[in-house]
C-alpha cells in the first residue's frame, strides 16, 4: 500500500509528525566519547576473559558480545542525531537566489537538487556561508543580464544548479550555472 505524501507544511491525516528535540553538540560529543569509552571497556573485558576455562569464557563471550552489540547502537544513535540534512542551508537559496538576482538585474531559475543528505551539524553550520559566496558569484558573475542573454542566443532567464550528493565516503556539493563562463584573466 502506498502512503500518500504531503506537501511543505501539509500533514497527512494519520500520520504522526516527528517530534524533535534540540541537543547542545557537546553533550551529543561527550555521549559519543563515552559510547567509545565503553567500546574499548568491552574489549578489555573480553580480553580478561582469556584467562578464564573454557566454560567461563564461553558465558562470558556472550555477555560481552551482547554488551558490545548494545554499545556499539548506543554510538550508531548518537552519531546519527549529529547528522543533519543539508536543506537547512538550502531552503534558504531560493529566497537569497531572488534578493541578489533582482539587485544585479538578472533573471534566474535556481535547482536544488540533493537537500536531503545528510551531514554531521558542524560541517553544516560552517557551509552556510561558502555556500552563499557561491551562489551569489554565479549569479554576480556568472548569469549574465537578460540583454546580453538575449544577444548570445540563450533565453533570457539563466539558470543555477546546486546539487549535493553522496561519493562513497564524501559529500559533494556543486554550483553551476549556464553563463558565460569565468574570465581566467
Amino acid at each position: 500500500e502506498q502512503k500518500p505524501e504531503a506537501t511543505a507544511g501539509e500533514r497527512v491525516v494519520g500520520q504522526e509528525p516527528q517530534r524533535t528535540v534540540r541537543v547542545k553538540t557537546e553533550l551529543l560529543d561527550e555521549f559519543l566519547d563515552l559510547a567509545g569509552e565503553l567500546l574499548l571497556a568491552t574489549a578489555g573485558v573480553r580480553e580478561a576473559g582469556r584467562a578464564l576455562h573454557e566454560e567461563a569464557r564461553g558465558a562470558l563471550n556472550v555477555s560481552v558480545d551482547r554488551l558490545h552489540g548494545l554499545v556499539r547502537g548506543l554510538h550508531d544513535k548518537v552519531m546519527e542525531a549529529r547528522m543533519t540534512p543539508v536543506s537547512v542551508i538550502t531552503d534558504r537559496l531560493p529566497r537569497a537566489a531572488r534578493d541578489i538576482a533582482r539587485r544585479r538585474g538578472r533573471e534566474i531559475e535556481l535547482i536544488v537538487a540533493g537537500s536531503e543528505v545528510e551531514l554531521d551539524r558542524a560541517i553544516v553550520d560552517e557551509l552556510n556561508d561558502p555556500v552563499l559566496h557561491l551562489l551569489r558569484n554565479a549569479i554576480d558573475h556568472g548569469v549574465e543580464p537578460p540583454e546580453e542573454r538575449r544577444m548570445r542566443g540563450k533565453p533570457p532567464r539563466g539558470t543555477v544548479k546546486v546539487s549535493v550528493r553522496r561519493a562513497s565516503d564524501r559529500v559533494l556539493l556543486e554550483v553551476e550555472d549556464d553563463g558565460r563562463g569565468m574570465d581566467v584573466e
